[in-house]
């Protein structure tokens, strides 16, 4: 018998509680404004109908958590809706909220929300089998409907759901390079001319410097790109970053593996750096080990739905030094899998003092220039990225006269 007041509603954000509690009289629960508080969030023991209302977006990262939140409260007995808003996202903005509707449109949806049907228990094997078998891997289904857009973390860079290298020579500053990316993902601000879709949920976890080293760089990155941030940009990150260090403790990526594949949603996950979280043991140099590599990433990306990307920081050879490689796909170190594990490589490189000079550029600055070596989804990025390094070593984007 359903309770005369109505489920609880779960919703991120003020306004839209506000917006579904004046259409319905409804009791909400609001979270703070992230997919990963959603999909980790625990409702009252009393409540057990419930209604999860996500926002429309165009990475899917709300649905995605408001299902894991519902697949989690269904095993608990609980009865679980799903809303979300109906209608293309207009042009201009990264999502449609339920605050942004008028009241007639939100009770609409409440009512036509979707009921939660647990998936039944069945071995892997068991589901591949009736899949192949039961007509769901024909093609019709793809001539049926249009293909979903490709899900971006930064627009026409780095895709959403792919493990991604980012490779350099030891100092070069790809630890820096992946901390701005953080940070601009994080607060849904572009990142070298590519557009993020919005603040995304963003793990870093680092196995060779310590917690202080971790929080000078952020501060000075941070005060590179912004230099008067404000309240809201620094409430932004806090909401959405997360940063360190793991190597003290001794965790390795069989560790790992299981953590981030059981832990909250994220949208980008860095590891810094790669060799480092190998099992004791593993060489980077062998096919197998490098295989399992592969694997042990590809089981993080499977738990989230292919919904989270990795950037592993790795290192190139010493003569990719000598033979002037280092922007090249061959300069990745390791075995060949430890390539073919990547649908993207961004490389970086040091400068030298003769081209600094030929090009124009201040001499008494240091510059590491960037450039994707390796992307399976896109065209490549049309030119190299130039960064000066400004504050402890942060990175500032800039414009070579030549």
């Amino acid at each position: 018998m359903e309770d005369a007041r109505g489920p609880l509603v779960i919703v991120r954000g003020v306004e839209s509680a506000r917006a579904i509690r004046d259409a319905t009289g409804w009791q909400t629960l609001c979270t703070r404004a992230t997919s990963a508080a959603m999909a980790s969030l625990t409702p009252p023991e009393w409540a057990r109908d419930v209604l999860i209302a996500a926002d429309r977006d165009g990475t899917h990262a709300s649905e995605w958590a408001a299902e894991r939140l519902a697949e989690r409260l269904s095993g608990q007995g609980v009865r679980v809706r799903i809303a979300i808003p109906e209608g293309p996202i207009p042009e201009g903005i990264s999502r449609i909220t339920f605050g942004a509707l008028a009241a007639d449109a939100v009770r609409e949806s409440m009512q036509g929300a979707r009921e939660w049907i647990p998936a039944p228990v069945e071995s892997r094997t068991t589901r591949l089998a009736h899949q192949l078998s039961s007509g769901a891997a024909s093609v019709s289904r793809y001539f049926a409907t249009a293909p979903k857009p490709m899900p971006w973390i930064f627009d026409g860079l780095v895709p959403r759901g792919v493990v991604g290298l980012v490779v350099a020579a030891g100092g070069t500053g790809k630890g820096f390079l992946t901390l701005h990316m953080a940070i601009q993902a994080a607060l849904g601000h572009a990142f070298c001319g590519h557009a993020s879709p919005g603040p995304q949920d963003v793990l870093m976890l680092g196995w060779e410097d310590a917690d202080h080293t971790l929080h000078q760089r952020f501060l000075d990155s941070v005060a590179q790109l912004y230099p008067t941030i404000t309240a809201k940009e620094r409430k932004t990150l806090s909401d959405h970053l997360d940063i360190w260090p793991v190597g003290g403790e001794g965790y390795y990526l069989d560790h790992l593996v299981d953590v981030l594949s059981t832990s909250q949603h994220r949208d980008m996950i860095v590891l810094d750096p790669l060799k480092l979280f190998l099992n004791p043991g593993m060489d980077i140099m062998d096919e197998s080990d490098a295989t399992t590599l592969h694997r042990q990433l590809g089981a993080v990306l499977a738990a989230h739905h292919h919904e989270t990307t990795i950037l592993v920081c790795h290192h190139v050879p010493k003569n990719s030094q000598i033979s002037g490689k280092q922007l090249a796909q061959s300069a990745v170190g390791g075995a060949v899998a430890v390539v073919d594990l990547a649908r993207l490589s961004i490389h970086c490189r040091t400068v030298a003092a003769a081209e600094i000079a030929k090009r124009g550029l201040d001499p008494s600055e240091s510059y590491i220039e960037a450039a994707v070596a390796k992307t399976n989804y896109f065209a490549r990025i049309p030119s190299r990225i130039l960064f000066r390094r400004g504050r402890g070593g942060a990175l500032v984007e800039v414009q070579s006269p030549t």
